[in-house]
């Protein structure tokens, strides 16, 4: 699998699918981050260019072919990635510092606990509440990272712990910031600009700010490269400069070059006492721990799309591919925000009465990156540690598009409680 990253040159849209026209107080918006639709959908295209024109020949070819992500990433003024990042995971609450200081959190964890004697649940298929394990009363934090550092992230995936008071930039980011713009159209003709033809976009700005002057201004000086990550197995893929998302914005498409403290998560294997390389994974055995309690946290990378809506299959039910017969993977409890929506425009579908090209796509329902799903399993280690490679940085929708489309990017984390849970 090749890695590519992309660059934004211009504030980024990728479309919130909202009627965007000539309207008064219609404006183009950006989502806060975009699905893996838009990236899988620019990633074919270059991969199907003849002479810098797409190949209708080589459209099924290209639409059969697997992408995953997009990952957050920093990078250094040489284009190396310097940081990768991961949407917070939806079982660690930040409230408030008890010392009153905004720029930390303490960090409180969510995890499945029994009901209480003589509780009743409207939970379906048994699953388990969660629960706070260290009491606290303090308010929810009014600016928590959406996104984690990676060594941050795999460390609580390899062992969550509470945490009372914590940096907020060592936790992670709040992501590309909002560039809101305004436009004019222009008549070629005249030059001159046309009538009502004023209107707004707001995009992501891929820069993070980083250190301020003595006004408690971001110095720009200072501010940082944040791009995307996707990998592929599509090939011919040429680097180079093009438009991506709405509104045609320009993207630099490039290959993957790590720094010298970073390796290629995306083609990475579930951290165990035997990895070696970089250091954020020394001393990691996730693998380990989780063939030993016979219990996990998945952990969704990006949105997943499952046919019960919320509730996962072929991660289950499905044992992700594991054919064992005496193999089973129960779900007990699950973390996670409300559900996203996202449609889309099918340009392959022909109408047979107009012979035009094009149609909208049925809308969906997704399952926010960031859910985290508490399995347990029955079975031998072995068919334990074949799951695991199925899972860790694959993705785990239900069906085998969604999957080659790249919704439901996971990893895996502990559960260290889930030897014990009954």
């Amino acid at each position: 699998m090749q890695t590519l990253i992309i660059e934004p040159h211009d504030s980024f849209i990728a479309r919130d699918g909202r009627p965007f026209g000539l309207i008064a107080g219609v404006r183009a918006s950006s989502l806060p981050f975009p699905f893996p639709s838009t990236t899988t959908g620019g990633v074919r295209t270059r991969a199907g260019l003849t002479d810098g024109v797409f190949d209708d020949s080589k459209l099924e070819d290209v639409k059969s072919k697997t992408v995953c992500g997009p990952l957050l990433v920093e990078l250094d003024w040489d284009g190396c990635v310097t940081q990768w990042f991961a949407h917070a995971p939806a079982d660690a609450l930040l409230l408030d510092a008890k010392s009153g200081d905004k720029e930390k959190a303490a960090v409180r964890r969510l995890a499945p606990q029994p009901l209480p004697a003589d509780a009743r649940t409207n939970l379906p298929d048994n699953l388990l509440p969660l629960y706070l394990l260290q009491a606290d009363k303090s308010k929810p934090h009014g600016f928590a990272p959406r996104f984690w550092r990676w060594n941050k992230f795999l460390n609580w995936l390899a062992d969550p712990k509470d945490s009372d008071e914590e940096v907020l930039t060592d936790i992670g980011t709040v992501g590309p910031p909002r560039d809101e713009r305004s436009h004019v159209n222009i008549e070629g003709d005249k030059q001159t600009h046309e009538e009502g033809g004023l209107f707004q976009t707001r995009g992501l700005e891929f820069t993070r700010p980083k250190g301020k002057d003595a006004k408690e201004n971001y110095k720009l000086e200072q501010a940082t490269r944040l791009a995307l990550a996707v990998t592929t197995d599509a090939t011919g893929i040429k680097e180079g400069i093009a438009p991506l998302g709405g509104e045609r914005r320009l993207v630099c498409w490039r290959e993957f070059k790590p720094a010298p403290v970073t390796s290629d998560l995306l083609n990475s294997k579930c951290p165990d006492i035997t990895t070696s390389g970089s250091p954020d994974y020394k001393a990691k055995d996730i693998r380990g721990r989780i063939i030993a309690d016979k219990a996990c946290r998945v952990v969704l990378l990006t949105p997943a799309c499952f046919d019960a809506g919320w509730k996962p299959n072929w991660l289950t039910e499905g044992a992700a591919g594991v054919t064992a017969n005496d193999f089973k993977v129960t779900l007990r409890a699950a973390a996670m925000g409300r559900a996203q929506v996202i449609s889309g425009w099918d340009l392959a579908y022909v109408n047979p009465k107009t012979n035009r090209r094009g149609s909208p796509k049925p809308t969906r329902r997704l399952v926010p990156a960031g859910s985290v799903f508490f399995l347990q399993f029955q079975g031998d280690d072995k068919e334990i540690v074949q799951w695991i490679n199925n899972v860790w940085m694959c993705c785990v929708s239900d069906s085998d598009t969604d999957r080659r489309d790249g919704f439901g990017l996971a990893a895996l984390g502990t559960w260290p409680e889930g030897k014990e849970m009954k």
